[in-house]
């Protein structure tokens, strides 16, 4: 029997009731409290003739409080009943506050909770009629409050006349409510009901397009939430910061509030809200073309969306799969998906869901000319998107009716369609859509010869979209970002070239030069810089300890995840560690980002200035000449720089010249001479396509090679010159490397950053380290007792699948690199005992590639195998010895992330080992590879090789490369060129197979 003043606190659970009696006389008041704790409540007081008097639920997910009020009609017992509906273990605080005899104010009171009940009634039908009569029983609501001098209660109607408001589309309206209820709580400490009222009023601004403002608003919320340990709430404010953030193209502070929310949601068991987080998360990481994770967390929001039944939720993350796919040229996929998408959003009437598979559909109509109709389909998701009053999804119908009518040459519909598209997206802050936009209208222009104005869009929508790139810290994320911008560089040059061939003034294409460098190794220039100024510095020692401790988890998984592949039946175990690994490779990337972001210098390194034509030309010596290559989907070029001039050449397309340059590469790869007269006719007409324009400027002068796309795999000193105008028989047989020091670089600014960086190095005094002949089983004959393991095996079967293989997964079954001992003591014999260090067999481990020791010589010579792992870039890495003197197996693989964080001294790193420059293709980066980690840690210059070259012929170019600097005192690049035309004259090794995968990458003083 409960009583005034009684305060009643029990556990409940889902599905389970209790009840409670109380004894009203005629007119008595009385006021309840209902707070949940952590489980969805149902509260239900019946009159004593059993007929219900009140029946409300708490707000599933949140921290819910309910208010009863009654004056009883009659005399008698009431009964209250409190129902677990959902959520996680938890209970409820149920407060008799009064129980007396009816005032004046009671009755106001009381009149303001029904009129309040009345239009949560109304509010439920959900139509915007019921909603308008909902209004008015919420303003009643209002003025009883006033009457009774209840602000609690007039925070309370404002609070639900904001809700309203918003719901029609009122949004000034909404958030003057909003402010005026979290006022009104606030004037009665009611900090609950406050931060309840700023998070809506957070939702109202971020929908108005103000998402900085709405970030205000949910940062004022989260102390009480955090305080009160309140998780869902908690949960729901750090996933609306995520989504702001999310809008202002900030990823690095979306996705670290996103994952802060999904534990929270976790705790407070509520899954639906999981499933929206993980969903969003997998939106960030599909905006910075990050695909392959995009679309894990998708199939995982999916998954958890079907077991809750969320059709609502379904229907949207089945439509963003289609972006995914589509994205992934997976037309079949990406129309199944959108296809299911608006089957379920037609079910639920979700309006936005349904406009946004429309679009989705059109879009794929648009891009085949294929039997959908995509002007209807376009037509509709306006329709729906407007009637939803969704300004996100309509400038998105009406960027695709400005593409669809492009398509058909219906400029002026197109332009209309744009502009009204754009007008919409700057008003909501959309910055990667509004740079979309201007994309599709700066080719708009281009098309129209209105060539002045069309430049102005493209760099508008280049500032937008690099101003995203800004607030991304994850290193391959910023990465990812350039790869998504590629588009709009290539746009940028064409329309630049353009502008030249009308001008001729030579001052469009040095702009397009400057335009071709920003756009190909922005990440890698500003790792280059990025090393050298520490980014840990004044970063918290804790960080640090836990970056350390998390580097140590990933390797001993990444180890785990090898040794259960080469186990017979360990498919189960290496499952189950490789989702292991992902979540611990996300929680390093994550972390990482963490630690740039909060360190005091990074600040400075996000947007390194691209070299200027005049200090690129400064870089440059009378003797050399630098061939930057841009390939285009309309046509390419090449730029010939020298010291003191700038020339541009037009090229074909990319397909012709991608197509050519694989052909090219698998004949030199596959072990073919170059005396096959119908490869040497292709080979030349190749050389012609590429360095015809400029065959007359060549002479003898160093070719420095910035290249793009499919030539980044290609070996230019193998290439045949081409036929100059004053000789064209002579040139026929000779190669480029006959007459020309060739060096690679992955952008012209990145030498000026190496030798910026070089000047301030003092480089040791001893000579070289070697690690070589590493042992990779425990068959090995080194062991002087063989101790056969079956889960290691010593053969390597020479296919592609089962070096890819390898290469993905498994160090077991690496075979021995014999002659790299014999490689390795050629070199060793060139340096005094006390200048070199030689770690060969059980000693050439991973441990000592890490040891700090290396630090004192000036070239590091690895002689081992490279993996290149496709689907994990990151966990690619040269391979030591697998096992140690005692045959216990050991971490073999230096990854490509550890290689990041050496601090090198050396001036030059040779990786004698397998296509260790090769790495997986990112459009704007080139070919990400342990080069690139090598350059990052701090080596001016990188030896490597493009494809798996023979032992032997390795062994013996590399003798002969050391001779020319150790004892010659030539040059590294210079020593390469010697040692590559020394093999390519003797009849062993006069295959280019043989000797012209080695390039040198870097500064080639």
């Amino acid at each position: 029997m409960l009583s005034e003043g009684a305060v009643i606190e029990q556990e409940l659970k889902a599905n389970e009731n209790h009840r409670y009696r109380i004894t009203l006389s005629a007119n008595d008041y009385v006021a309840m409290l209902l707070t949940e704790r952590g489980t969805d409540v149902k509260l239900m007081a019946y009159g004593p003739d059993g007929a219900p008097v009140l029946e409300e639920n708490t707000t599933p997910g949140n921290y819910s409080i309910l208010n009863f009020r009654m004056i009883a009609p009659a005399s008698g017992e009431f009964q209250l009943e409190i129902a677990g509906l959902s959520g996680g273990p938890g209970g409820y605080e149920l407060r008799l506050e009064a129980l007396h005899a009816a005032t004046e104010r009671d009755r106001n009171d009381v009149n303001a909770f029904q009129a309040r009940q009345s239009g949560q009634a109304l509010e439920r039908e959900a139509t915007a009629d019921s909603r308008r009569k909902a209004l008015e029983k919420y303003s009643e609501a209002l003025a009883y409050s006033k009457a009774s001098g209840d602000q609690k209660g007039e925070g309370q109607a404002r609070r639900d006349m904001g809700r309203i408001h918003f719901y029609l589309d009122e949004r000034s309206q909404a958030a003057e409510s909003f402010e005026q209820a979290a006022a009104l709580f606030r004037s009665v400490n009611d900090t609950t009901d406050e931060a309840d009222a700023l998070l809506n009023l957070g939702a109202v601004y971020q929908d108005m397009g103000d998402p900085l403002r709405a970030i205000e608003y949910f940062n004022q919320t989260l102390p009480f939430y955090r305080e009160s340990n309140v998780k869902s709430g908690e949960a729901t404010v750090r996933h609306n910061l995520g989504w702001s953030y999310h809008t202002l193209g900030d990823f690095r502070k979306a996705s670290e509030a996103y994952r802060e929310a999904l534990p929270l949601w976790q705790a407070a068991g509520i899954p639906a809200g999981e499933a929206q987080t993980v969903n969003n998360l997998g939106l960030v990481l599909y905006e910075l073309a990050d695909l392959r994770r995009s679309l894990e967390y998708f199939e995982r929001a999916l998954e958890l969306r079907r077991t809750l039944k969320d059709a609502r939720g379904e229907a949207q993350t089945l439509g963003n799969l289609g972006w995914l796919h589509a994205e992934l040229d997976d037309r079949l996929k990406a129309t199944d998906s959108f296809q299911q998408s608006l089957a379920v959003a037609r079910k639920v009437e979700d309006k936005v869901s349904q406009a946004l598979a429309l679009i989705g559909l059109a879009t794929l109509g648009i891009s085949s000319a294929g039997p959908n109709p995509p002007m209807e389909y376009l037509n509709e998701a306006l329709a729906l998107s407007r009637a939803a009053n969704d300004r996100r999804t309509e400038s998105f119908a009406l960027l695709r009716l400005g593409d669809l009518h492009h398509s058909r040459g219906e400029n002026q519909l197109s332009l209309e369609m744009y502009e009204k598209a754009l007008a919409l997206e700057t008003a909501s802050g959309n910055r990667k859509k509004e740079a979309e936009t201007l994309l599709s209208v700066a080719r708009l222009l281009e098309d129209t010869s209105q060539l002045d104005e069309a430049r102005v869009r493209i760099e508008r929508a280049l500032e937008l979209i690099e101003s995203i790139r800004e607030r991304v810290s994850e290193p391959e994320l910023r990465v990812s970002s350039v790869a998504s911008m590629q588009t709009y560089h290539e746009t940028y040059i064409e329309l630049l070239m353009r502008l030249e061939d009308r001008e001729r003034s030579g001052k469009y294409a040095a702009a397009a030069l400057q335009a071709s460098e920003r756009a190909r190794a922005r990440g890698l220039l500003e790792a280059l810089v990025e090393h050298r100024a520490d980014i840990r510095q004044g970063v918290e020692p804790e960080l640090l300890a836990r970056e350390q401790k998390l580097q140590a988890d990933l390797n001993i998984k990444d180890q785990q995840w090898r040794g259960f592949l080469a186990e017979p039946l360990g498919e189960a175990k290496a499952a189950a560690a490789k989702r292991d690994l992902d979540r611990l490779l996300d929680e390093f990337k994550q972390f990482q980002g963490e630690i740039r972001a909060r360190s005091p210098r990074y600040a400075l390194l996000t947007q390194p200035e691209p070299i200027s034509i005049e200090n690129l030309q400064r870089q440059l010596d009378p003797d050399s000449l630098l061939l930057e290559y841009w390939l285009g989907s309309k046509r390419s070029f090449l730029w010939a720089v020298t010291a003191d001039s700038i020339s541009t050449y037009i090229l074909p397309p990319a397909s012709r010249i991608e197509e050519s340059s694989r052909q090219f590469f698998a004949s030199l790869s596959n072990r073919p001479g170059l005396a096959a007269p119908a490869f040497r006719e292709t080979a030349l007409a190749f050389s012609q396509m590429l360095l015809g324009p400029v065959a007359d400027r060549l002479g003898k002068k160093r070719l420095i090679v910035v290249s793009h796309g499919a030539l980044q795999y290609l070996p230019f000193a193998a290439m045949p010159a081409p036929p100059s105008a004053v000789n064209k028989a002579a040139r026929s047989s000779t190669r480029l490397l006959d007459d020309h020091e060739i060096v690679s670089l992955p952008s012209a600014g990145v030498l000026a950053a190496l030798r910026s960086e070089s000047a301030k190095q003092r480089y040791p005094d001893k000579q070289v380290a070697i690690l070589a002949d590493p042992v990779f089983s425990l068959e090995d004959p080194r062991f002087s007792e063989r101790q056969p393991l079956a889960s290691l095996t010593s053969l390597l079967l020479p296919n592609e699948d089962l070096r890819q293989s390898v290469a993905e997964s498994s160090v077991a079954g690496l075979r021995r690199l014999r002659f790299s001992r014999v490689e390795a003591d050629a070199i060793a014999s060139l340096v005094d005992a006390r200048s070199r260090f030689e770690a060969v067999d059980f000693d050439a481990s991973r441990a000592t590639a890490l040891s700090p020791d290396l630090a004192q010589y000036r070239i590091l010579h690895f002689a081992t195998h490279g993996l290149l792992n496709s689907v994990h870039p990151e966990l690619s890495g040269l391979v030591f010895s697998t096992v140690d003197k005692n045959g216990r197996p050991q971490d073999a693989l230096l990854r490509l992330n550890e290689i990041f964080n050496l601090s090198l001294n050396a001036d030059l790193v040779v990786l004698s080992a397998c296509e260790t420059a090769l790495g997986k293709e990112i459009k704007g980066e080139g070919l990400i590879g342990l080069t690139r980690g090598f350059m990052y840690a701090g080596a001016p210059r990188v030896v490597a090789s493009l494809w798996n070259v023979e032992d032997r012929a390795t062994a013996e170019l590399m003798k002969r490369f050391y001779e020319g600097m150790l004892k010659r005192q030539l040059r590294p690049a210079a020593a390469l060129r010697e040692a590559q035309l020394a093999l390519s004259r003797d009849k062993r090794w006069s295959a280019p197979y043989y000797w012209a995968a080695f390039i040198l990458q870097g500064d080639w003083r």
